[in-house]
């Protein structure tokens, strides 16, 4: 059919996404206005615009014919604009950071030295960078640490054409920030620490808010009990006295008591 005009469309959104396609418009014999479209805006495009019956091409999809050329162009604009239209997505997860800042040496056993001077002690070798990658050239600052830390979060993706966008708040599972009876309360009533940029982040679930609940009033009590039993110097030294120091977490003996 007769070749009418080239026309490009290009539309863009508040997320700065910019797309752009170039048609041919053409003319059937009965004088209306038709083209093809790429198929990316087959979604967005009214079905009665569509012809189906006439052959397309691959990659693109036929309109139907219409009385004039301006009618054509705004159908394919408003078809462009909705395309373009955000998709906006929520879901609940949890954001978490486990880290921890140790260096020790482990035998067949699993037993834990302090370093491989003692037989049978190897480094860790695949596994030391769970630990902080700590060596002679990267010490651990201020002695070893553990960090745990999680909330309950409503993950927001805004997607736009080809970019998205994504955001978080806390997620109370239709409780409060007040509140501590549902497990999300609970995991989120913690407070007074900040995750980092790169924390890691698993879907939502009763059992795992519990669990990062857990292991938060684990780290408290630890916490709690190494301070109170070395918070003075009169205090570190009635510990050591007694020795108590290593009922606080036991495990794999490195020497024999």
């Amino acid at each position: 059919m007769p070749k009418f005009k080239d026309v490009e469309f290009v539309a863009k959104n508040d997320a700065g996404a910019v797309d752009k396609f170039k048609v041919s418009v053409e003319i059937s014999a009965t004088g209306a206005f038709y083209t093809y479209i790429p198929d990316k805006l087959r979604a967005s495009f009214p079905e009665n615009h569509i012809a189906c019956g006439r052959r397309g091409r691959q990659g693109f999809f036929s309109t139907v014919g219409v009385a004039t050329f301006d009618e054509l162009v705004k159908t394919i604009e408003t078809a462009h604009k909705d395309f373009m239209k955000p998709t906006v997505t929520e879901e609940p997860v949890i954001l978490y950071n486990i880290e921890s800042h140790v260096s020790f040496a482990v035998d067949e056993e699993g037993r834990i030295f302090p370093n491989a001077s003692y037989p049978g002690a190897e480094w860790l070798h695949d596994e030391r960078k769970e630990y902080g990658g700590h060596d002679s050239g990267n010490r651990s600052e201020g002695g070893y640490s553990l960090a745990v830390g999680a909330h309950a979060m409503l993950k927001k993706t805004t997607t736009y054409g080809d970019k998205s966008h994504v955001s978080y708040k806390y997620y109370y599972k239709d409780g409060h920030h007040l509140g501590h009876d549902n497990p999300a309360e609970k995991l989120n009533s913690w407070c007074s620490f900040s995750l980092p940029d790169d924390a890691k982040e698993m879907p939502y679930s009763d059992e795992a808010a519990l669990f990062f609940h857990g292991l938060m009033m684990a780290m408290a009590e630890l916490n709690r009990r190494i301070q109170e039993f070395t918070k003075t110097p009169d205090r570190l030294a009635l510990t050591i006295a007694k020795h108590k120091a290593v009922l606080m977490l036991p495990g794999p003996q490195s020497e024999k008591e």
